[in-house]
């Protein structure tokens, strides 16, 4: 009897210190869970508030980039028109003053001209138009990851609520939610990283395409202005 006693003794002085080291294991480790929470559910909102805002301010920054290069070129290529046509003025002056009727010779062209006009504008809004698609299919990526970012957040959010209200003890609720959504976690920041570099590529793409489009759109027409004026030329003289 005496030796079972010491024994039931001994085995509780062994126990004891052991179940106190665990609680307070348990303890540190709600600890580290908390702060895991707490500062991954702020990094990860963090990323898709910026996705978010970035999103929305290049919806209207972009078209209001495209918009300025077409008030550029635009304002460019009618330059380089009334350019051109002020070369042939004084002829028209000319022939006009010695009483020769280029009236054809005019209407025809002055036509002409603004045919050209108009066709290289319209070339130049499909290439920004195309150009601006390009910048929007990268949205649809981005899109995607804030949508799977906030839905993280939500259910990191909601471990510790969740947790208390299962059945079963807390803490192994929560280490198995935390150990299970950390992989997501990781691919998030992934996306996350993939999304920022493939918008900025984007917007590259749509800068370089305009700039590629403009420069072959403005070569076309001027060839066929000069093609016009070459003509227009020719009448006049027929006419002198």
């Amino acid at each position: 009897m005496k030796t079972t006693m010491a024994m039931c003794l001994l085995v509780a002085l062994c126990v004891l210190p052991m179940v106190k080291s665990d609680d307070t294991n348990f303890g540190d480790g709600l600890d580290n869970y908390r702060n895991y929470v707490s500062k991954t559910t702020l990094d990860v909102k963090e990323k898709c508030d910026k996705l978010l805002i970035d999103n929305v301010n290049y919806f209207f920054i972009m078209p209001n980039i495209a918009q300025m290069m077409r008030i550029k070129v635009n304002a460019t290529f009618d330059e380089k028109v009334a350019t051109e046509l002020n070369k042939i003025q004084k002829t028209i002056d000319d022939v006009q003053a010695k009483g020769k009727n280029i009236d054809d010779c005019l209407k025809n062209n002055t036509k002409e001209v603004e045919h050209i006009k108009t066709e290289f504008n319209k070339e130049i809004d499909r290439s920004i138009a195309l150009g601006i698609h390009i910048y929007h299919i990268s949205l649809k990526l981005t899109t995607g990851v804030i949508k799977e970012g906030y839905t993280l957040f939500k259910n990191i959010h909601q471990i510790f609520a969740t947790c208390y209200l299962s059945i079963g003890p807390p803490e192994i609720c929560i280490s198995s939610k935390i150990a299970g959504i950390k992989s997501r976690v990781q691919k998030f920041r992934q996306n996350y990283d993939l999304s920022i570099k493939v918008r900025q590529s984007a917007i590259e793409q749509h800068i370089d395409h305009n700039a590629e489009c403009i420069r072959n759109a403005t070569y076309i027409f001027e060839q066929k202005l000069n093609i016009l004026i070459t003509d227009l030329m020719t009448c006049i003289n027929a006419n002198e």
